[in-house]
């Protein structure tokens, strides 16, 4: 009697050894499974890091692009005002001025041009 208690007691001993090693083989599997997921998940999170530091930075470029942008629209706006503040005498007096320095020039590169071929 006792022995066959016994090598019941032995049987349900196996069986609980069995049983937490598998657990603990099972938690193991799991544990290393969070472990890879973890560093793919960190190496994601850095290149994102690294993908929002360059938009940062690209943005911080277009502002500067924006802001030297704005500054010569202002600029030119400015240009506009005062052609728009000219009267028209002193446009064509202007266009006069423009037209005889250009004449002057050319009438200059022609002399040039023929000293040289003389």
């Amino acid at each position: 009697m006792f022995n066959l208690i016994n090598q019941y007691i032995g049987y349900i001993v196996l069986v609980i050894v069995l049983g937490v090693g598998g657990f603990v083989w099972y938690q193991s599997e799991r544990i290393n499974t969070l472990k890879h997921q973890t560093a793919t998940l960190e190496q994601k999170v850095t290149d994102q890091s690294n993908e929002i530091e360059s938009l940062r930075s690209d943005f911080k470029g277009l502002q500067d692009l924006d802001s030297g942008r704005q500054s010569n629209r202002a600029e030119l706006q400015d240009l506009r005002n005062k052609v728009s503040k000219l009267s028209e005498a002193d446009a064509k007096k202007d266009t006069k001025v423009a037209e005889a320095q250009i004449n002057e020039t050319i009438n200059t590169l022609i002399n040039d041009i023929s000293e040289a071929t003389k």
